[in-house]
């Protein structure tokens, strides 16, 4: 007798069951794949933002953000997300340890000393192009020169504008009401270690050396232990150059090397903002230099005395930074305030140099300067070569890159 025979339906359900298991296995599989992308995705984006500090800071202080001009006038300073790098930047991450020179520029002015500064370092100093230049800027800043930041195939890869809110303070001359937009600087941009420049300085000699000072103290971490310095919050090291024509110890904030870190920038404003409720800040107006000097005060008056936690400072040796003011006179003349060294011997030591002084001996910017005071005979017989030479350096490089 033959076996009876089941209905076609129950000869084909296994293969049925078969076939719907493999269509859930690769639609679980696609799922994976792509949330597996939009991980790596976001993780690459974190790496390079900006990141807001977490709540308002008041005071004297306001951080001026887009929205409106009532919020700029406000009198607070509000954080406000700063824009990520362009999607091109973003797509390619610098590697580790990844390097970046810093600028910040709040107007077309300083844009166009930007870039003068940039084609000198880049073109006549020959800075490695595996450093970064990374320009923080407001939207004060015309498009024409993001553009030329970012297109300028001179200048080479690695050229960042990053757009941020500045930070202004309502006292005090308004030739500075954004200089503590400065501060920013001290934001994590995805770089290991910056060496800020200010824009309407001029490098003299290549500076890529600043990069591998030390990170920690040699007493307290080694340099290649940064864990070991997470673990006992060590902070790491800061350095500036001694603001030599002012009572010491005092920095300038011309040049500077940190290591980016959001919880020190937040610590800082929370100083800032403690200042200026104590009643701390001068009359005549808190800037950049002024709140820089005062954190790390402690670190340059009393090292001996700071715990693990407290910010950490060390003075730049050498001829880091000079106001081009101390060109405005003979060679042999001798310097007092960097103890009777001569004009000549500063010409060939000088690593940065500093635009204050007019040639009627004024506080100014190169930007001021005509052609007629260019050829005035003490520019070219009393004054130190040197003197004009700056003027004329930013004179030609200006009607090259900002025209």
């Amino acid at each position: 007798m033959r076996a009876p025979t089941g209905s076609p339906l129950r000869a084909r359900l296994p293969w049925l069951v078969v076939g719907l298991l493999c269509v859930a296995a690769l639609v679980s599989f696609r799922i994976e794949v792509t949330l597996f992308s939009a991980a790596n995705e976001a993780t690459s984006l974190r790496g390079h933002q900006i990141v807001p500090a977490p709540k308002p800071h008041g005071g004297a202080l306001q951080d001026a953000s887009n929205s409106s001009e009532a919020q700029q006038q406000s009198g607070a300073a509000r954080e406000t997300e700063a824009s990520v790098r362009s999607p091109e930047a973003l797509a390619q991450k610098p590697p580790r340890p990844s390097y970046s020179y810093v600028l910040y520029v709040t107007s077309d002015t300083y844009a166009c000393a930007s870039l003068v500064l940039i084609d000198q370092l880049r073109n006549t100093l020959n800075s490695s192009r595996e450093i970064d230049v990374t320009i923080l800027h407001t939207s004060a800043v015309s498009p024409s020169y993001i553009t030329k930041w970012r297109d300028s195939t001179s200048f080479g890869e690695g050229v960042h504008p990053v757009q941020v809110a500045p930070i202004r303070t309502n006292s005090g001359d308004p030739t500075w009401r954004n200089s503590l937009t400065k501060l920013r600087i001290f934001q994590h941009i995805g770089y290991d270690r910056v060496v800020f420049l200010d824009a309407d300085s001029l490098p003299i000699r290549n500076l890529d050396h600043l990069f591998d000072l030390p990170v920690y103290l040699d007493e307290e971490v080694s340099d290649n232990d940064g864990a070991e310095a997470t673990k006992n919050k060590v902070a790491p090291l800061f350095y500036a150059p001694k603001a030599y024509w002012l009572a010491q110890p005092f920095f300038a904030s011309t040049v500077m090397v940190l290591t980016p870190n959001n919880a020190t920038f937040d610590h800082l404003l929370a100083f800032l903002d403690e200042r200026h409720q104590s009643n701390a800040a001068p009359s005549g107006g808190d800037f950049d230099m002024d709140v820089l000097n005062a954190y790390f005060h402690k670190s340059l008056a009393q090292p001996d005395s700071l715990s693990k936690g407290e910010p950490r400072a060390k003075l730049l040796s050498g001829m880091y930074v000079i106001l081009n003011s101390d060109f405005r006179r003979p060679g042999t003349d001798k310097l007092d305030s960097l103890g009777g060294m001569t004009v000549n011997a500063l010409r060939d030591s000088v690593q940065v140099v500093h635009y204050s002084c007019l040639p009627n001996g004024r506080y100014g910017k190169p930007w001021a300067i005509s052609a007629s005071e260019l050829d005035q005979d003490d520019m070219k017989t009393v004054f130190h070569p040197f003197f004009r030479e700056l003027y004329v350096r930013f004179r030609d490089g200006s009607k090259a890159w900002c025209n």
